[in-house]
């Protein structure tokens, strides 16, 4: 590829990239179907990491690999902003590799700002890569960590439903052995485990699902 010095060359390299990304996609489909998907799965488990170090919990020891392959269900959200991510960037491709661009006439510039104009660092990245880094991974991974982020906090404030839980054989905790559980949030559930916290006692409970016996949700009032 020869050395790129100008926005028309630019543009023109975009428009070059993004016509044969559309031909492969068009004859392959599956290709964007798996990107889509590992997107997913990536943000899902940026949102988990962010969620459960709120809570000091290392949950890469305790989940599936089912639970890992469909994590970005964990957070309907993580679904709704990545997709709109994908479909953000692919209109973006779009409109500029329709754009008029009429940048060919560049005037002349010296000195510094001509070598600026040379050396920037854009004309040395793939202009179509480029979007689809941001519209497929940095957004979306942002976004879910912001996310895991939010949500921890909103269950450390108890903004959520309460639950009481009974086990069938008592566990240690505290050095006590306790077989019931009173007005726990649930972080989250994954196929073996499932991760609470109790806000009284500013602590996170990890039961497994074997072992419960019982779960009641606390009445919270008429209006609830």
């Amino acid at each position: 590829m020869k050395k790129i010095t100008n926005d028309a060359e630019y543009y023109a390299w975009f428009d070059e990239v993004s016509k044969k990304i559309a031909k492969f996609i068009y004859e392959q489909p599956g290709v964007l179907i798996t990107l889509g998907y590992l997107t997913l799965n990536l943000a899902g488990f940026v949102y988990l990491t962010s969620l459960f170090n709120a809570f000091s919990i290392e949950i890469i020891k305790y989940m599936e690999l089912s639970d890992l392959l469909m994590s970005f269900l964990a957070e309907p959200d993580i679904l709704f902003a990545t997709s709109c991510a994908i479909a953000v960037g692919g209109g973006v491709a779009y409109v500029v590799s329709k754009f008029d661009r009429k940048r060919a006439q560049v005037k002349e510039l010296k000195g510094w700002k001509s070598w600026l104009l040379s050396h920037r660092i854009l004309y040395r990245l793939n202009p179509f890569y480029s979007l689809v880094v941001v519209a497929m991974l940095i957004y979306p991974n942002a976004y879910a960590g912001l996310l895991g982020s939010w949500n921890a906090e909103s269950i450390k404030e108890g903004n959520g439903k309460l639950y009481n839980f009974d086990l069938i054989n008592s566990i240690s905790l505290d050095q006590q052995k306790r077989r019931h559980f009173q007005d726990m949030q649930i972080i989250l559930e994954s196929e073996r485990y499932v991760f609470l916290y109790e806000k009284s006692k500013n602590r996170s409970v990890i039961l497994s699902r074997d072992n419960i016996a019982s779960i009641q949700i606390v009445a919270q009032g008429v209006d609830n």
